[in-house]
């Protein structure tokens, strides 16, 4: 019983996914991020790699300061990456 109350309620998302084009708007603000964001790590060299599909973007924040390594990647950088995301949730 619970199972079919599941899958009713999974129906119903998967129907509003739809019928609002939820997918479609996600792909598109997606791109619109991530070229945003490649945007600004030509000018903050703290921002690493950035890479996702739809909203679900990744951003690399490196230390720049440090060597990189032999592929040219820069170390990690913990504490600026807490810092951004204590400043993103308040």
């Amino acid at each position: 019983r619970g199972n079919q109350l599941a899958m009713g309620t999974g129906l119903v998302v998967l129907e509003t996914i739809k019928e609002q084009n939820l997918a479609q708007n996600a792909q598109e603000r997606g791109e619109f991020l991530q070229a945003e964001l490649k945007k600004l790590a030509t000018e903050f060299p703290c921002i690493g790699n950035v890479r996702g599909r739809g909203l679900m973007i990744g951003v690399e924040i490196v230390d720049e300061r440090k060597p990189a390594d032999r592929i040219g990647s820069h170390p990690a950088d913990s504490q600026l990456a807490a810092a951004i995301q204590t400043a993103c949730f308040n």
